[in-house]
């Protein structure tokens, strides 16, 4: 039996030439994972000698008799769509991913029918909470400062959503998308054929197992989560190589049928599999089934860059 994960983009490749060319290649990405914990913690303070670092904020999750998404800023940071082994879900995890900078925070909660069905009725129901964690887990102090109890239906609907904001404060400002296109504004055609090809690149990668090259170009990727989590080098460090090692052994799935969604207030784009909502790539390890989620966006000078 396998079982399903949902985890971040990162790659290795295989190799079966001589012992002496495997050592190189492993050097080789030594090397790159070396250079990128570098990049992801310039100018960062060193959060392992800190005897308090700074807050996080957490997410709690009740529902039953529905599907849901949940965007934080327009970026989607949970979801429950896969209900084939029961319709209801309880979930907690972190939302700094989401987060940009202090302030007014939007947040978004779509419910979607379950699956084989058209319409939520009113045993649909979900609970969601906000915690505020200082200090980076002391449980000292944890508190909630904002909660959502959705009201029973007064009759069918093919979805529910509800829109609201909570405040935060954290020691970052992430501005990468102030010079983003607003990719709404673009021919709808042409968008799909961009991002297409920008999700072929990656497939390319994948089906090649080419870590480096994606360690590569999903740098900044790396760095704003290292600046949202307040990594240290040491858990860079093993974060990328535990990946690496693992999709070293794995094998891409074949594609579905994609759809194209938006996100970031128009900003991001990515590629869904049209039928589940679900990540477009997905890959079996040998034991489990996880997928790959990327988001692509464009600067004002025409270039695309991973999110």
């Amino acid at each position: 039996m396998k079982y399903i994960l949902i985890l971040g983009l990162v790659l290795l490749s295989t190799s079966c030439k001589p012992q002496n060319a495997k050592n190189k290649n492993m050097d080789e990405l030594d090397k790159k994972i070396e250079e990128i914990v570098n990049y992801a913690t310039k100018n960062l303070p060193d959060y392992a000698n800190m005897d308090k670092l700074p807050d996080l904020y957490n997410i709690m999750i009740s529902s039953s008799n529905c599907r849901y998404q949940i965007l934080i800023n327009d970026l989607l940071n949970t979801s429950f769509l896969d209900d084939s082994e029961g319709h209801i879900s309880s979930k907690s995890k972190g939302i700094n991913s989401s987060l940009l900078v202090s302030g007014t925070t939007p947040i978004e909660i779509r419910l979607l029918p379950p699956t084989g069905k058209k319409t939520l009725d009113k045993y649909a129901s979900i609970s969601v909470k906000i915690e505020h964690i200082p200090h980076l887990g002391n449980a000292e102090g944890r508190k909630i400062i904002w909660t959502y109890e959705m009201p029973m239906l007064d009759y069918p609907l093919p979805r529910f959503i509800h829109k609201d904001v909570f405040e935060v404060t954290v020691p970052f400002e992430i501005k990468d998308l102030e010079n983003a296109t607003d990719l709404t504004t673009l021919d709808t055609k042409q968008l799909k054929k961009e991002v297409h090809e920008q999700f072929a690149v990656f497939e390319d990668i994948l089906r090649r197992g080419d870590g480096i090259a994606l360690l590569e170009i999903t740098r900044e990727r790396e760095r704003r989560s290292s600046i949202k989590w307040y990594s240290t080098k040491e858990e860079i460090k093993k974060s990328r190589l535990k990946f690496v090692e693992r999709t070293q052994k794995s094998t891409l799935l074949p594609l579905p049928e994609p759809k194209l969604e938006l996100y970031g207030n128009g900003k991001l784009a990515t590629l869904r599999n049209a039928k589940t909502l679900e990540a477009y790539f997905w890959m079996d390890d040998g034991d489990y089934y996880f997928g790959r989620t990327l988001y692509v966006y464009k600067t004002k000078d025409g270039k695309w860059h991973v999110w």
